[in-house]
């Protein structure tokens, strides 16, 4: 891909999982560790026992298995997202606080960031338009000092913008996901290869959660990096018997006269 060159042949990538009990997010921190991961990237909320989560990861794996809590504006207010840092601090495991408080207040954004050690991070999804998440985002982020990190997702094209307005002001980031299939995770791969701030472990994980990636040759995924695909193009090829095996309707077009 034309994308300005390669930083890295190989892109860190997380493990990933949602809400679970104690025992089962140390069950899967563990699960992700000996699959050579060294991050693991959990959904939550303010009811999720997140402390407990993270002092049971740090006994059973050790501090070098990293954790990204990502609320998804779910610990609702500056008060109870502090708290939770409070908490958290001392278990030193947390690599960040992803998106904690509600994206509009970029202001409690930087007054968590004063109240806090553990850094924040910023989604910019620019598939998520319909909820109102827009390029921009990331410059009035920067502006306020409201975050550590970005987590950015899109297409090449305004990704690579978006990358290279982290790198300009030396902000780490990562790629988000959306749970895809071969061709997409493919992309992303040589994005985050292509970004220089592109350090933190991207969550590229479809291809370990599906029976199939649709590609002939699977997406190589190897002790928490992904290898950048070679050869012309994204450097894949679709399966297209993958393709008709999968398939649950069709469409055609036609020509109108």
């Amino acid at each position: 891909m034309q994308l300005g060159g390669a930083y890295r042949t190989q892109v860190r990538c997380g493990y990933w999982t949602g809400h679970r009990t104690v025992a089962d997010a140390v069950r899967k921190a563990r699960e992700g560790q000996s699959r050579g991961f060294d991050c693991i990237k959990f959904k939550c909320d303010l009811q999720d026992p997140v402390v407990e989560w993270c002092s049971g990861i740090r006994d059973a794996c050790g501090p070098a298995m990293k954790i990204i809590l990502d609320p998804n504006e779910r610990f609702e207010t500056l008060p109870d997202a502090a708290v939770r840092a409070r908490q958290l601090e001392p278990i030193g495991n947390v690599l960040c606080l992803e998106d904690p408080v509600p994206r509009w207040d970029l202001p409690a954004f930087r007054a968590l960031r004063a109240r806090t050690s553990i850094p924040v991070a910023v989604h910019v999804s620019l598939p998520y338009r319909e909820m109102g998440q827009m390029p921009q985002d990331a410059i009035a982020a920067i502006r306020e000092n409201a975050c550590d990190y970005f987590n950015f997702n899109g297409g090449i094209w305004p990704c690579q913008r978006l990358f290279q307005l982290a790198d300009l002001h030396g902000i780490p980031y990562w790629h988000g996901s959306e749970v895809d299939l071969g061709i997409l995770e493919a992309a992303y791969i040589h994005k985050s290869a292509a970004g220089r701030c592109a350090t933190l472990p991207a969550d590229i994980f479809g291809r370990l959660v599906r029976e199939h990636d649709l590609l002939t040759a699977p997406l190589r995924i190897e002790n928490g990096h992904a290898a950048l695909p070679q050869g012309p193009g994204l450097g894949v090829e679709l399966d297209r018997d993958a393709l008709t095996h999968y398939r649950v309707s069709s469409w055609s077009t036609e020509e109108v006269a």
